[in-house]
């Protein structure tokens, strides 16, 4: 089965792989457009393109794939099936149609639950227990589509955002060849989302990354996994920004103190919440590098009642 491949970020890779190894015949891929990244803005290429260089398959990189121009260059490669793994861009009904039997798009959650950009994200702030993946034909609104499969990951209590994603990626390359298989079959059932069950995953906002340190130990803990290790969240420290990665909830003697204090004495670093206390484990003050909690209470020579705060 002849297949166009729409990915961009690291997430896609063992999906192009996959597909690539199982024998599939990938025509071309399209990624996103080099962005300049980094302190010095290099502009580099996705790690998409850099895999497919590496397999050597076609790369195109439009800047916006629903012109007529693009969709005419897609046609003549002629593909029975698109597929779409963390692409970056909405694909217009121009587009959406040209490939016979679909657009599939591998989505990391349990749709209908976490329609939208940030789902691995969201899906750990508000504390689930468990996520998946799903595979589903696309159509014109934002992952609405009628489910093929679907496969449920339980999420580690301690996990980040960034290590969930790294296995919902290998696990989702297996689910989307066991989709195409089925497509290539002309096996495949489909069943359409209840979209009254629909649960937004938006994009990350700044907002959504400044810890209020009034609620509870169990909520900050959730939102450190849940952005950690990009974007993170932060707090301020002596009017200086210091972004946490990792934390682990105690209960602990002095946890009535003042949200956002850092309790003494103690060689770690813990901190009270609106309910129960926090040890932070890994963070990093604006302009410095990564390091421990022990390291920020050693520098800092920490006063009483000193503390995180808001701003």
């Amino acid at each position: 089965m002849r297949i166009a491949f729409f990915g961009t970020p690291e997430f896609a890779v063992p999906s192009l792989v996959k597909l690539y190894q199982t024998g599939f015949d990938i025509c071309c891929v399209i990624t996103a457009k080099e962005q300049p990244k980094g302190r010095g803005l290099k502009i580099l290429p996705s790690p998409v393109k850099v895999k497919s260089q590496e397999l050597g398959i076609q790369v195109y990189e439009p800047e916006n794939p629903n012109t007529e121009e693009f969709y005419e260059r897609l046609r003549q490669k002629n593909p029975e099936v698109c597929v779409l793994v963390a692409y970056g861009y909405i694909i217009k009904p121009l587009l959406l149609y040209l490939p016979k039997k679909g657009f599939v798009n591998l989505h990391p959650s349990l749709l209908p639950k976490y329609r939208g950009a940030a789902p691995i994200n969201w899906a750990i702030m508000r504390g689930e227990k468990e996520t998946g993946l799903t595979t589903f034909l696309m159509n014109e609104k934002i992952d609405a589509g009628k489910i093929i499969q679907q496969k449920v990951v339980e999420i580690e209590p301690e996990e980040t955002a960034g290590e969930l994603t790294k296995r919902l990626a290998e696990l989702g390359a297996e689910l989307l060849v066991e989709t195409l298989k089925l497509i290539d079959q002309n096996n495949c059932p489909t069943v359409a989302q209840n979209d009254q069950a629909a649960v937004l995953a938006p994009k990350i906002k700044d907002a959504d990354r400044v810890i209020d340190w009034t609620r509870t130990n169990f909520e900050i803990h959730n939102q450190i996994r849940g952005l950690a290790p990009v974007p993170a969240t932060y707090t301020y420290f002596r009017n200086k920004r210091v972004e946490i990665y990792r934390a682990i909830c105690l209960n602990h003697p002095l946890a009535q103190a003042e949200p956002g204090t850092i309790v003494l004495p103690n060689k770690d670093l813990i901190v009270a919440t609106g309910q129960g206390v926090l040890q932070i484990l890994q963070l990093k003050i604006e302009g410095g590098k990564l390091i421990t909690g022990r390291d920020f209470v050693n520098g800092q020579r920490i006063k009483l009642g000193e503390g995180f705060r808001e701003r």
